[in-house]
């Protein structure tokens, strides 16, 4: 994750803490439902703990309310007009 960005327009937040890495997905305006940024950006947080040796678990979290709204429709529709 690019390091000029603030956890307010970070779409995937990463902690390790431990052996415990927590990839916590930070749109909870959406309902963390998943964009293109998010899905690219889940991919680095978990190919991260993969090759870090001393994270021996991963948590998955939502910030806000809401896990997951599913996928953002609305950017797919943006997306191709």
């Amino acid at each position: 994750m690019p390091d000029d960005r603030t956890p307010d327009d970070t779409p995937v937040l990463y902690e390790r803490r431990g052996p415990v890495a927590y990839v916590t997905k930070n749109r909870p305006r959406y309902r963390n439902a998943q964009n293109s940024a998010m899905t690219y950006t889940l991919d680095d947080a978990f190919y991260r703990a993969a090759e870090d040796p001393g994270v021996k678990v991963v948590v998955l979290a939502g910030a806000g309310g809401h896990f997951s709204a599913g996928h953002d429709i609305a950017a797919l529709k943006e997306a191709n007009t």
